[in-house]
């Protein structure tokens, strides 16, 4: 019973919230779980407003499981931890990548091609929601506000901001004659504790130019004014750096992943709060993949089988009232 006291941090809970949190309950089952929980950031702590300890956790092992009997229907082999396909290829939906992709993967700092066998990894998530539009760009900048009939999906793409060290690394770039949307990806990371720090180079006169607002955000987050337990702060912001240092027109968008937990509640005050310090100066929005997916026409789908995919592995419904809706109105959203 160890890895049980591991996922919910105390014997406390009652044995129906234990079944509602993790589904299945046979012995089997149990005796993986502690696997999955080994998958998941040892930084996932109670909740800081009057959450159930390892309630987090236990909520994030239930998208891994749903993932794992999604694989075991299909036929497709895990590792004996059940976190990982052994066949990377097994990971990605049919399309998702080509040689072309593969080598922006390679040529990102991140490792994210060794990465996307887990059953965890936000890359695959990418991979999968954007990799299949690559083919149909005009649709794909459609359902993302842009009307046009040039457009042109990359991965992993670097987008220097001046400074020394590694530059920024955008999930998803998304080019038009008109508007370049530059995206930050987020699946189970974001349910962790995330530090957010700049390097002094960030604070040197001139770095930021005319965006105020985001150097004031920066120096509040450098002098723990501003703080941000979930999200990404810091790294949202060096990525708006990127995106003014290399392109004229763009649109920085969060694109994450909901689960029923208040942490998401958390998350979505957290968003209000990165939104309200950093003003208009530059076109920022944030939206649920669980928001994403019921925008695009499920009438048309890039290659077979697409929606149905994203449904029986990922939780992803086309279906406006099987998406978990943000509580967050953020510009450029709906």
């Amino acid at each position: 019973m160890l890895f049980l006291c591991e996922v919910y941090g105390t014997f406390s809970n009652s044995l129906v919230d234990l079944a509602v949190a993790v589904g299945p309950t046979s012995w089997s089952f149990f005796r993986n779980l502690s696997h999955l929980s080994s998958t998941l950031p040892e930084e996932m702590n109670p909740l800081p407003s009057g959450g159930q300890p390892g309630g987090t956790r236990a909520a994030l092992i239930d998208v891994l499981h749903r993932q794992r009997h999604w694989a075991e229907e299909q036929g497709l082999r895990l590792t004996p931890a059940g976190n990982r396909f052994l066949d990377r290829r097994d990971a990605l939906f049919a399309g998702a990548i080509d040689v072309e992709v593969e080598q922006m993967l390679l040529e990102g700092a991140g490792g994210e091609l060794d990465r996307i066998a887990s059953l965890r990894s936000s890359s695959c998530l990418v991979l999968n929601v954007f990799g299949p539009w690559r083919q149909h760009p005009s649709v794909l900048a459609r359902v993302l506000g842009v009307e046009t009939q040039h457009a042109q999906v990359s991965f992993e793409q670097k987008m220097p901001t001046g400074l020394a060290g590694t530059p920024p690394h955008l999930d998803v770039l998304l080019d038009t004659p008109t508007l370049t949307i530059g995206i930050e990806a987020k699946f189970l990371e974001i349910y962790g504790r995330t530090p957010n720090s700049l390097s002094s180079s960030y604070f040197r006169p001139g770095v930021w130019g005319g965006l105020d607002a985001w150097r004031r955000l920066a120096e509040r987050i450098r002098d723990g004014d501003a703080m941000f337990q979930w999200l990404g702060a810091a790294q949202l912001l060096k990525h708006a750096l990127g995106l003014s240092a290399n392109r004229g027109n763009f649109r920085l968008m969060l694109v994450w992943y909901r689960v029923d937990h208040p942490v998401a509640v958390e998350i979505d005050r957290e968003i209000r709060r990165f939104e309200d310090a950093v003003g208009h100066e530059i076109d920022f929005s944030a939206v649920t993949y669980q928001e994403l997916i019921p925008r695009f026409d499920s009438t048309y789908e890039p290659l077979p089988g697409y929606y149905a995919y994203l449904a029986n592995r990922c939780g992803l419904s086309t279906s406006e009232t099987g998406a978990n809706r943000s509580v967050v109105n953020v510009r450029g959203g709906r």
